[in-house]
């Protein structure tokens, strides 16, 4: 299966992780390969709980993550969303999807998917524009969405990424174009860090600076329009 990928961050540096789901008969076991951290061992206990407070079955018999390319070292990112899409998928709990996925995310044990505490951006710039999409917290999608060529997808539960994988096209997305923020629900409201509504406009003011920031770190030239909107 080659649809659902996850992220490593090492060095620095983000490399794309392949998820691949193979389901046997025996003893009820979860086994996942591929030079993994301690963190993704741990991802394995947390899947049963949080698949089953999303209404998904969880396998029995003996599940096999194998995390490819072998000799990349793991760590640096969860990936608990990567790995529960990637079995729900291989247990056809929901079809195949069209393209690759990036999946970014911690899952909690109810499901709820909790952003990366770094390297997000780096993961979303590592995926090549033949990706359909990231999908990720809402906290981290802005972040994501500064990747050029690609989509950014917020869910803030596993129920909602499958949601987003099974009908892309209807779902909520953003993208970065230039230096701004776009979306395709220009409704949407977020609410900024004293808890006040703001539109889409603001944020999009927050995101051009962000990316400002960031070219002028590595040495680029930007000359950062901001455009003011009054609602």
């Amino acid at each position: 299966m080659d649809f659902i990928y996850g992220a490593s961050i090492i060095n620095g540096n983000a490399e794309l992780v392949k998820v691949e789901t193979l389901l046997g008969r025996g003893l009820n076991r979860t086994i996942v390969v591929g030079m993994v951290d301690n963190v993704t061992r741990e991802a394995r206990d947390r899947l049963p709980s949080a698949l089953a407070s999303q209404g998904f079955k969880f396998p029995k018999g003996k599940i096999l993550f194998n995390l490819a390319p072998a000799e990349l070292r793991k760590g640096g990112m969860p990936q608990d969303l990567a790995l529960a899409i990637s079995l729900i998928i291989s247990s056809e709990q929901t079809e195949c999807p069209k393209g690759k996925w990036l999946c970014l995310g911690e899952l909690g044990l109810n499901g709820e998917i909790r952003p990366p505490a770094r390297g997000t951006l780096l993961a979303a710039m590592a995926a090549a524009e033949d990706f359909r999409g990231i999908i990720t917290a809402p906290e981290s999608a802005p972040e994501a969405a500064l990747a050029p060529g690609i989509k950014a997808y917020p869910a803030s539960d596993l129920a909602s990424a499958i949601r987003i994988i099974e009908n892309p096209l209807t779902s909520e997305w953003i993208s970065s174009q230039s230096d701004f923020l776009t979306t395709n629900n220009s409704d949407i409201l977020h609410e900024d860090d004293r808890g006040n509504n703001c539109s889409v406009w603001t944020t999009s003011f927050v995101i051009a600076r962000s990316s400002w920031h960031w070219k002028k770190s590595i040495g680029q030239k930007s000359s950062w329009p901001i455009a003011v909107i009054a609602s």
